[in-house]
């Protein structure tokens, strides 16, 4: 049995014929102190109530559960993504979240989630800061080596920073080896929700691993990136360019959706000593910001892409 970290297991059992008892392992899933497990149409999640949205943003899913949006002063974990905002949740559950969108979202019913807009972020009453329309992607950097990635923060979320690690599979140099992005829920009145973690890209393949935490100033979001496309790749098992070195690159909200105005550029992390394949400095368009990274990964992210959603308010 592979047993998920958020389950117990459980013996079931059942009476055959002629008296024999049956029994078979199963999963009962818990959601932890404080937590209740909700199941819809065969879906099931981890619901938290708190007094607060601030109290909300503190608790911690279980680790399987890789999937957390904070609705109102409700913190919804899933592993699948499939609750993303008001109109996915229950009615019953929706109405115990402080929020205003429950009356229109959750109840219209319609094929599209009811209340949602351009790129599915539900309207806020009285409008305010949200993300909108469908994601525009930048050029892609690097080589077509390795497998396809998507890391992408939830619906309603912006990136603000980049978490990662070097490797120093080569004596002498480090590279970029592990990236984390770090989302943050745009709210209405245009501040940023305490940070989750994204998707991780990359795997370990050797070497000593340096851990870094890259974010961007309070009030500023990531609207680019900026580095070093370099080649060869350090063993083991690399065959094609890499993204050796990256920085962010950073912008006050309100200055960027106006004119695209104070974007700065972070340190690069990595100082790999490769044969340097290309340079890159890779914004979005002014008024859209970074929600989520493509490309291709092996050891490292061998090619990145930047995707950008428009902000309004």
């Amino acid at each position: 049995m592979t047993a998920r970290s958020w389950a117990t297991a459980a013996m079931i059992c059942s009476v055959a014929m002629a008296g024999l008892v049956a029994c078979e392992t199963a999963d009962v899933r818990t959601c932890g102190a404080g937590g209740t497990l909700e199941t819809v149409d065969g879906s099931s999640y981890c619901v938290f109530e708190a007094g607060s949205p601030e109290d909300a943003d503190a608790i911690m899913c279980p680790d399987d559960l890789v999937f957390r949006v904070r609705i109102g002063n409700i913190l919804v974990c899933t592993d699948d993504g499939s609750i993303r905002s008001a109109a996915d949740l229950p009615d019953t559950l929706c109405r115990r979240a402080t929020i205003s969108e429950c009356g229109s979202a959750a109840d219209a019913g319609s094929d599209d989630g009811g209340g949602r807009v351009d790129g599915g972020i539900p309207p806020e009453a009285g409008g305010g800061y949200r993300i909108e329309g469908d994601v525009v992607r930048g050029f892609r950097r690097g080589s077509a080596e390795g497998s396809e990635y998507r890391s992408a923060c939830l619906e309603g979320q912006l990136m603000a920073g980049l978490d990662g690690v070097t490797s120093s599979a080569m004596a002498g140099s480090t590279h970029v080896h592990l990236l984390e992005p770090s989302c943050r829920r745009l709210e209405m009145d245009g501040s940023l929700a305490p940070p989750v973690e994204g998707n991780v890209i990359g795997t370990h393949c050797g070497g000593t691993l340096v851990p870094y935490e890259d974010r961007c100033p309070e009030g500023m979001v990531l609207v680019g990136l900026h580095g070093e496309i370099q080649q060869p790749c350090p063993p083991p098992g690399c065959g094609g360019d890499i993204v050796a070195e990256l920085g962010l690159t950073c912008a006050p909200l309100d200055a960027w959706i106006a004119d695209g105005s104070g974007a700065t550029m972070l340190p690069d992390r990595g100082d790999y000593a490769g044969s340097v394949i290309q340079t890159f400095d890779d914004r979005c368009d002014p008024g859209f910001v970074v929600t989520e990274l493509t490309g291709t990964q092996r050891c490292a992210a061998f090619s990145i892409q930047l995707g950008c959603h428009r902000v309004v308010r």
